[in-house]
């Protein structure tokens, strides 16, 4: 959570009157502020942590981006109705696979050493991380059942459509 100068200037006001903030009255203007900010900056985060759902990126890569706990993460994703997403790790020839598995399984190969057999056939082989929205607009991917998807819109409620 980013703490703003303003969320200090209450706090040490709290401090200076109780001596602790356990000690202020519930009522006491500068807590009632404190706590308003501390909702706002939440409301703030999970605004963005949904945002980061939508784009693709894993629900561990958001928790640490936004600072929620990963359970929360999973149940917004959920109760949004945003679907699990995979990381794709490789791009093959404007092709994107989240793992190797996947690279075997649609090239009909074993997985030993098949990005070194792929590269022999010729074959430009980028290795990162690739998230929904990093793919293309008619761009081919490979998920989890090793089929071949185009993506038709950057709306991640279209993974495997």
């Amino acid at each position: 959570m980013a703490l703003t100068a303003e969320f200090y200037r209450h706090l040490h006001q709290i401090e200076e009157n109780y001596g602790s903030v356990s000690k202020a009255p519930e009522n006491d203007l500068n807590l009632i502020a404190v706590h308003h900010l501390i909702e706002k900056n939440d409301a703030e985060r999970e605004i963005r942590a949904l945002d980061l759902l939508k784009q693709g990126m894993s629900e561990y890569s958001t928790s640490m981006q936004t600072g929620i706990v990963i359970a929360k993460i999973k149940r917004m994703r959920q109760s949004h109705h945003i679907p699990l997403v995979p990381v794709f790790h490789y791009q093959i020839d404007n092709i994107y696979f989240p793992t190797t598995h996947q690279i075997a399984r649609y090239y009909k190969h074993d997985e030993t050493a098949i990005l070194n057999r792929l590269r022999y056939q010729g074959k430009r082989i980028i290795k990162n991380e690739f998230i929904w929205k990093n793919i293309p607009i008619n761009g081919e991917y490979v998920a989890r059942n090793s089929r071949l998807y185009v993506k038709k819109s950057s709306n991640i409620n279209t993974f495997l459509s």
